[in-house]
């Protein structure tokens, strides 16, 4: 079976490392990593190695009304260039392997149906004007690439002509 091909026309990142490819393949290049040992969170008596986003990085992401989860999937999506979300030839998917999880405690109300994929998928949606439920796909750490592969099997299928795939974990 002949399969069309498609093409990634532009990538986004928004990482501990820096904003955008360019920003993380230099700080590679460099020899930089932002994997350190750090204090875990909701626990600082005990440590973890990894790359987390600082105070300042997180707050310069933030977006007012969204929670850090929802911030990353839009700070990623607007470093696109220009896409018509209106526009029904349009698909949007959303992949996280644990979304927004980190509600889940007695301090935030409404916790559980704040933390629900589909929430979080709906919010970013309405945020770049697309006015369909996105599709949420959560398979553990193939998140990313399911959705990369749901999208381009959606595009050869003719079911639409572009996809927007944001993924995002915290």
């Amino acid at each position: 079976m002949f399969e069309e091909p498609v093409f990634v026309a532009a990538s986004a990142l928004t990482t501990p490392m820096g904003m955008g490819a360019p920003a993380v393949l230099d700080a590679i290049a460099g020899g930089r990593s932002a994997v350190k040992v750090q204090p875990l969170p909701g626990d600082e008596a005990k440590t973890v190695c990894a790359a987390l986003f600082d105070a300042g990085q997180q707050r310069g992401i933030t977006v007012p009304g969204y929670s850090f989860f929802e911030s990353l999937l839009l700070s990623a999506v607007k470093q696109l260039p220009v896409v018509d979300f209106a526009d029904p030839g349009t698909l949007l998917v959303i992949a996280s392997t644990k979304g927004n999880i980190g509600l889940l405690t007695p301090a935030v109300p409404d916790a559980q149906l704040r933390s629900a994929l589909v929430v979080s998928a709906g919010k970013v949606a309405r945020a770049v004007g697309y006015p369909r439920q996105p599709v949420v796909v959560s398979n553990a750490c193939i998140s990313g690439m399911s959705a990369l592969l749901y999208a381009k099997r959606m595009m050869q299928l003719g079911a639409c002509r572009q996809a927007v795939v944001a993924a995002a974990d915290c």
